[in-house]
Parts: C-alpha cells; structure tokens; sequence
C-alpha cells in the first residue's frame, strides 16, 4: 500500500499503472540424479527460497521461504511449492528472480542443491507464460502472469464474527476482464487456513491487478457469491461476507499504484 491516496484528484493525478509480475504457481520437478540418491522414498522435502528485488525495492520480497526444519514434502514426481503472497506488488521492469531450493537430506553434508542461482526478468515475460531454471538434480518451473497495466491490490480480512471451535477458510481472487485467478487461501498456499476467533487475518493478500478491471474475491462456498471490487489507482472499498455456518468477515481492498508519480 505504497500510494492509496493522492492530493491532486481527476486528471490532475500524477500516478499511473505499472508493468506488473504476478507469481502463479512453481512447480518442482526432480531429475534421475537425485531421484537415485533419494531411492526408496516416497516423497522429497524441499527447502530454501524464491524471493524477487525489482528496481522500486531492492530487499527480498519472499514467494517461497522455508528452513531447513521446517521443510515441505513433494512427492518423488514433482509438485507444487506453498507459496506465500508478496509482501508487495512487483514491478515487472528489471526485476531478479532469487532461487535456492535443496533437497533435504539425512544429514545437512547430505543435501542437494536443486537451483541455485537468479533469473533477470525485463518485462520480457509474456502475458502469461511458464518459465524454467534447472540443474543436474531438477528444475523448477514458475508460472507468471504479467499486468501491462497493473495496480496494487492489497486485502485485508477482519473477521468479525466467528463459531466457537473456530473453522477453516478458503479464499482464492479471479479478475473479469485478465481472467487471471489468484490462491489466496488454499492447499496450494503457505497460509494459515483456520480461524479460532475473532480479529484480523496475521496476513494480507497483495495482487496485481489491470487498471479498471475487477477483482472478486471468493470464500469458495457453493451457491455463494464473490464479492466484487473495482480497480482504480488510489481508494479502498469495505464489503461484509457472511459465511453458511454464520461467521462474518469484513473484507477491505486498498489500492495502490506502486510507482510515484
């Protein structure tokens, strides 16, 4: 939430829609040499991480980021890394992709190193492409969706009203005119799914959205609406969700360009 509001209004507003980069899904895949070294087993714990600098920010903004101990299991032929939501919106423009993803091994001298290594990203992706990096133990494929004229979308959750024993959410975005679709909530994310009370979710959901399209935010609940909310460079609009075992969320989007003007 870089600038949500600006003193010049209507056309007098310096801010514009950046070239944005959107994380879909990294997949994992492993290759004959670590499939050999890791033979009997079921599944591979993965660890590391997948983090972006652009040219507006140079800290790490974190996509996937997980210790050694707290490792995540993929099956031996390949699977999906929980990602995390960015911290922030990417600017697509001279942005480096950082990757250090390892196999976990029986002792620490026993890891392998899966990729190692940064990718250069210029705005030279496509709208939506699947891209590679691999080594002699595997590749990791990372499906982007680039916004050619992107604003920052941040949502925050409230939870208002909750049943006693709490209960899980799901939540995932799709946009009308990109037909992009974001995991918010899900099996394929590193968030917390369970709601014990009352308060603000510990997380908020950031995604990159085209100027003057509109984001629906759905709880996944059958014969239950989205909620809707309209693009624009600066604001931010509140909407009530009620959900069919009777817990209540208030569900805020701020939007943000992630330029100045």
């Amino acid at each position: 939430m870089r600038y949500t509001s600006c003193q010049l209004l209507g056309n007098g507003c310096s801010h514009y829609p950046h070239p944005m980069l959107q994380f879909l899904d990294v997949f994992v895949q492993f290759y004959s040499n670590a499939l050999n070294i890791m033979r009997g087993n079921t599944h591979i714990d993965v660890y590391g991480l997948l983090a972006v600098r652009d040219s507006l920010d140079s800290s790490r903004d974190y996509i996937f980021h997980r210790s050694r101990e707290n490792a995540q299991a993929i099956d031996v032929n390949g699977g999906y890394l929980s990602l995390s939501y960015p911290a922030r919106g990417i600017s697509a423009m001279g942005c480096l992709i950082e990757i250090d993803i390892k196999i976990k091994g029986k002792d620490v001298d026993k890891d392998l190193s899966i990729i190692d290594g940064s990718v250069k990203a210029f705005g030279q992706f496509d709208s939506r492409t699947a891209n590679h990096v691999d080594n002699v133990n595997g590749k990791i494929i990372f499906k982007t969706h680039v916004v050619r004229k992107g604003v920052e979308a941040t949502i925050d959750l409230d939870f208002v009203e909750v049943p006693i024993g709490g209960f899980n959410v799901r939540m995932r975005g799709k946009t009308v005119r990109g037909k992009a679709v974001y995991s918010f909530i899900t099996e394929c994310c590193d968030d917390d799914s369970f709601i014990a009370s009352p308060g603000k979710h510990n997380k908020k959901f950031v995604a990159a959205v085209s100027i003057g399209d509109t984001l629906c935010v759905d709880f996944m609940e059958k014969r239950r609406e989205a909620l809707s909310f309209v693009s624009s460079k600066h604001g931010n609009e509140q909407q009530p969700y009620r959900f069919s075992n009777g817990a209540l969320v208030f569900v805020k989007v701020y939007w943000s360009t992630i330029v100045e003007g």
